[in-house]
């Protein structure tokens, strides 16, 4: 009866805040895959922020955010919904690691249970960068804080293993290990940290593990290596808006670019019209510019309407554990 009434009531995110600085402005964020839009904004008064959010077109892949911003410092903690319940956010000050959050949605509790461990140099962290974002600060002060930051970045690094290494591996577990191990798709086997990733992926990963989705991922950003010239292409499954699948060996006889390309990115959108204006140049007689995604098929079907492409626009459905992770994608756009 109880399951039978929570599926049929609102699903619902209630926020009480409190001691925030007057003019502190809350943002909800409605998020979805790798990016969210803001859903509401408001200015505190009173320093108080009370509000119930009614949370409307969700699925599986929707998330939202609560945020303050001060001094254009943001401050945010995830809030992951279960359809027909309530979740709520109940906190003081502007240091989100303090707050908490609760939501009958599992990956809540592991959000909660990272945050819980690494609250201490979380919330240094922002406090630090509060302090950064202060325009009355001297320049001298503020390569001191940024020293500090640095400092901050490697404890938190430090935290994130320890608070990994000391929770079950499930599949919160992996997604999280992979989004860090993310990291070295930028800085590769020689940063410091790449062998205590090592490490904690030979000690926690059973071959099971390694065999999901998540597992193959980082599998790949660990060990993996990008296309390197005199390499064979790498090739996968894409799919166009129509459900078809393409291949990359499609435009065989064609040299390409493949530009790897989100629907939250707006560098990535800003260079559609030059991509439109090449094709219109009939460029694609001898090259083919290959947009691909790893969004949601719902953003998916957003990018293609609301920039209606011209040339080929295709969506990699394994998100980051797909063509992004083979060809060690780390950041958006990349050509």
């Amino acid at each position: 009866f109880a399951l039978t009434a929570c599926q049929k009531a609102e699903t619902t995110i209630s926020v009480n805040l409190t001691d925030l600085p007057e003019n502190t402005i809350v943002i909800i964020y409605k998020c979805e895959g790798r990016g969210g839009q803001s859903f509401i904004e408001d200015t505190v008064k009173n320093g108080t922020y009370c509000n119930i959010i009614k949370c409307d077109s969700i699925n599986e892949q929707t998330y939202y955010s609560a945020t303050v911003s001060v001094r254009n410092y943001y401050s945010s903690r995830d809030i992951y919904i279960t359809p027909g319940c309530e979740s709520k956010v109940v906190g003081s000050g502007v240091l989100s690691a303090n707050w908490t959050v609760e939501s009958t949605n599992p990956r809540q509790q592991f959000s909660n249970n990272m945050n819980n461990a690494q609250k201490d140099v979380l919330i240094e962290f922002d406090r630090v960068m509060l302090e950064r974002y202060d325009t009355t600060k001297t320049k001298e002060e503020v390569d001191s804080l940024r020293q500090l930051l640095n400092e901050i970045h490697s404890q938190m690094s430090d935290s994130q293993l320890k608070a990994l290494d000391s929770l079950p591996v499930d599949e919160y577990w992996l997604k999280s290990f992979a989004a860090a191990a993310q990291f070295f798709n930028h800085a590769g086997s020689d940063h410091p940290l790449h062998s205590k990733y090592v490490e904690l992926y030979n000690k926690k990963l059973s071959d099971a593990d390694k065999a999901t989705p998540d597992g193959r991922r980082i599998t790949n950003n660990l060990f993996g290596k990008a296309p390197e010239i005199g390499d064979k292409i790498t090739d996968y499954d894409l799919y166009d808006i129509d459900g078809n699948i393409h291949h990359l060996a499609d435009y065989q006889g064609k040299w390409l670019l493949l530009d790897f390309s989100t629907y939250y990115c707006g560098p990535c959108r800003m260079f559609t019209p030059s991509v439109k204006y090449f094709y219109e140049k009939d460029v694609n007689k001898n090259l083919e510019i290959v947009t691909i995604t790893l969004d949601t098929k719902n953003q998916f079907e957003k990018m293609m309407a609301e920039e209606k492409y011209t040339s080929p626009l295709l969506n990699d459905r394994d998100g980051e554990n797909g063509i992004f992770a083979l060809y060690k994608i780390g950041g958006y756009p990349t050509f």
